[in-house]
């Protein structure tokens, strides 16, 4: 329906709904018409619709918010669940955290909904654990370093193998990741066509740990092998 009436379809998951926006329409008026206020945009306030094509509700919501309205498509579900006030969290498959966000607008949903909601990404992977009965220091293979910018001198290390992992060289594992949280420099970059290198360049410029390096550190900490560093880096 949303691609019908030419309008941005939202996926609820991982959007933190405007608390000013809530207080524009009753919940008694949201919970009728089966609509979510998500947030204000200049005069507009923009909301979330099961039915997009329901004149009545959007009527009644100028009225009442005494705004001009925005309209996005939202399955009644997810509605429902944003209603409560809840933080709603949800999941996709990226390449890295500043990927997500272009993901989400190629999926439709508008730059400035991107903008006033999306709080933040976390990009996570699982890397192998040395085992601490047989760790032992690590050759990597010239290339891997050069590939992870580490120089000669750096040692590293990981499993042998032992009755303890299996001969594996490891036990358990453990997560190396990266948090893009979207700070007010960044939002002001979420446009459309936004490239998702740009915005993930920034976000190291402000701060941002980048997964590899995370992963490397875990590294220098003897707690995994350089090799599975290789293994889980983002290019």
């Amino acid at each position: 329906m949303a691609r019908q009436l030419n309008l941005p379809f939202v996926d609820l998951g991982g959007f933190d709904i405007d608390p000013k926006a809530l207080t524009h329409v009753p919940q008694t008026i949201a919970r009728r018409f089966c609509l979510a206020p998500l947030c204000l945009y200049g005069d507009a306030l923009v909301i979330a619709m099961n039915d997009p094509t329901d004149s009545e509700a959007v009527d009644t919501v100028r009225f009442v918010s005494g705004r001009r309205v925005e309209i996005a498509k939202a399955s009644e579900s997810a509605i429902e669940s944003a209603l409560t006030g809840h933080l709603v969290l949800s999941t996709l498959h990226t390449s890295d955290a500043a990927g997500a966000v272009t993901r989400l607008a190629e999926m439709g949903i508008e730059p400035f909904l991107l903008n006033a909601t999306v709080l933040g990404v976390l990009a996570q992977r699982l890397v192998r654990r040395n085992c601490p009965h047989c760790v032992q220091e690590e050759p990597p293979d010239p290339g891997v370093r050069r590939a992870l910018g580490v120089t000669d001198g750096e040692i590293f290390y990981k499993g042998a193998g032992c009755e303890y992992c299996n001969a594996t060289g490891y036990i358990g594992r453990v997560a190396v990741y990266e948090l893009l949280t979207l700070t007010p420099q960044l939002r002001t970059m979420i446009q459309e066509g936004i490239c998702g290198e740009s915005l993930g360049r920034q976000a190291v410029a402000q701060g941002m740990v980048p997964l590899t390096q995370n992963a490397l550190s875990l590294a220098r900490r003897r707690a995994t092998s350089l090799a599975e560093v290789y293994r889980v880096r983002l290019l």
